[in-house]
């Protein structure tokens, strides 16, 4: 295997996981209540469906590509819901925060 078709391999397996991420962010947002936004101290229910599905739709644009600055912008996204808000979400379903 040459170099260039390992590195588009490795573009493409990088395009695949960046799409899981994004899918996995917007889906996981569509499924929380909209009522514990406001708990998190955070924007809109709405605002990160905007946010998240325009990170996910981006992810399938640039699924051959995803290092450049959109694909970039998707990953930050996605990562910034499902590291800084989904675990807060998850402490407000346990019931230690209301």
């Amino acid at each position: 295997m040459d170099f260039w078709r390992f590195q588009n391999l490795i573009s493409t397996v990088l395009g695949v996981l960046v799409l899981g991420l994004g899918i996995w962010a917007f889906v996981d947002c569509l499924r929380r209540p909209q009522n514990y936004f406001p708990y998190v101290e955070r924007k809109s229910k709405s605002l990160w469906l905007i946010l998240t599905g325009v990170g996910a739709a981006v992810a399938i644009v640039v699924v051959a590509d995803p290092l450049n600055i959109f694909g970039i912008a998707s990953i930050v996204i996605s990562l910034i819901y499902l590291f800084d808000l989904r675990p807060k979400f998850d402490q407000i379903k346990g019931g230690t925060r209301y």
